[in-house]
């Protein structure tokens, strides 16, 4: 962290919180790491002449901050993910490796860094084994979920990267969780299993990833009927599954979704038979707001064209030469025989719209009025 500057922890601890997806945010090559943010790309590099051999380039910022503590937050937390975990002296080489004897040193190699990581757990249930706990890396200031719901591999669920990739059902998280609640629970809470209250539809990660329904120990006859040829094993017919769940004597009347990945969440939505909403055309996403603002643009047009010919007709008014009252018998305030007469005549042609509004519509002869109206407009402007 000397390689971000004295304020260096401060940056990896608030870089830590942003959430980052390793296969679509990072790119690493043999001498460089680039870290795809938001607001900034941050790329770290081999350089003898940096401190510590390691310079970094922010392109949002020219001095530490807190996109470079991002980038140096994930290199610190996901070192094994990234594959940038520097092996165990006196390895054997991993060529001459069994597939088993790969497995129990990759999941040495995570109890290892359990023990060895600080790392800070909050329970979500202080009173309960089985329950939510959140881990929180003090170096790095990564915060992840672990779901506790056992000691074996692939009953627990962590959101980090390396449990969803590394194929043990396992992770240094969950590793830690367990062996720091091991010693705050008596022997028989230990041993008792966790038990499902309620039926949902999960994902347990190990050598695959498998799709599992998680039932109650307790169902019907109907249901056990239905469910019971997945219990306790992958489901292979996700028709099947779905007709189950939405069987009008099923005993399944929700389901819920274990898991942090959009991905599965929408091959769920599939299964339940909510197909993906199809891409929205953009002509076709424009197409009512662009309907509105020509409405509007009418309106405004037809506003402003009321008070033109109101006054047009007032300046006319002023231009004519006044009568004298007893000639036409019109009063001396305007309101004579002749204005009624007007006024009637006006009114027949006029309608008022739902906002009450006089509205006068005034038809054009044909296409060359328009040209004619056009041209001096265009007239108009150009004297501006």
């Amino acid at each position: 962290m000397r390689a971000a500057g004295p304020q260096g922890r401060k940056f990896v601890q608030l870089g830590g919180t942003r959430e980052v997806d390793l296969d679509q945010d990072v790119k690493l090559s043999e001498d460089a790491f680039e870290l795809a943010l938001a607001d900034a790309v941050v790329t770290l590099t081999l350089d003898p002449a940096a401190r510590d051999k390691l310079a970094w380039h922010c392109t949002a910022c020219r001095d530490a901050c807190e996109h470079v503590g991002a980038a140096f937050s994930l290199v610190l937390e996901e070192k094994m993910s990234l594959g940038l975990a520097a092996p165990p002296p006196e390895r054997v080489p991993v060529e001459s490796l069994s597939e088993g004897q790969l497995v129990r040193q990759a999941l040495a190699d995570r109890q290892e860094r359990a023990r060895t990581e600080k790392m800070r757990v909050r329970s979500a249930d202080p009173g309960v084994l089985w329950t939510d706990y959140t881990v929180t890396n003090a170096v790095s200031g990564k915060t992840y979920r672990v779901a506790l719901r056992g000691w074996e591999a692939g009953e627990c669920y962590c959101t980090c990267p390396d449990f969803r990739s590394n194929t043990l059902g396992v992770c240094k998280h969950i590793l830690h969780v367990q062996e720091k609640v091991a010693g705050r629970f008596q022997a028989a809470e230990r041993n008792r299993p966790y038990v499902h209250r309620d039926t949902a539809v999960a994902v347990r990660y190990g050598s695959a990833v498998e799709l599992r329904l998680l039932l109650p120990e307790k169902l019907s006859a109907e249901g056990a009927r239905i469910l019971s040829p997945v219990r306790d094993r992958p489901i292979q017919d996700a028709h099947d599954l779905a007709l189950a769940a939405l069987d009008a004597d099923s005993p399944v009347d929700a389901m819920q979704m274990v898991s942090g990945i959009e991905e599965m969440r929408r091959r769920l939505e599939v299964l339940l038979g909510a197909k993906p909403a199809a891409p929205e055309d953009d002509r076709q996403a424009a197409a009512p707001a662009a309907q509105a603002e020509a409405l509007r643009r009418r309106e405004r047009v037809a506003a402003a064209g009321g008070q033109l010919l109101t006054a047009a007709l007032g300046f006319l008014g002023e231009l004519l030469p006044a009568r004298e009252p007893a000639a036409e018998g019109i009063a001396a305030g305007g309101d004579g025989e002749l204005v009624r007469r007007a006024r009637a005549h006006l009114e027949q042609c006029i309608e008022r719209d739902e906002a009450g509004r006089l509205k006068l519509t005034v038809a054009l002869p044909d296409e060359t009025a328009l040209d004619t109206m056009a041209a001096s407009l265009a007239r108009v402007l150009a004297l501006g």
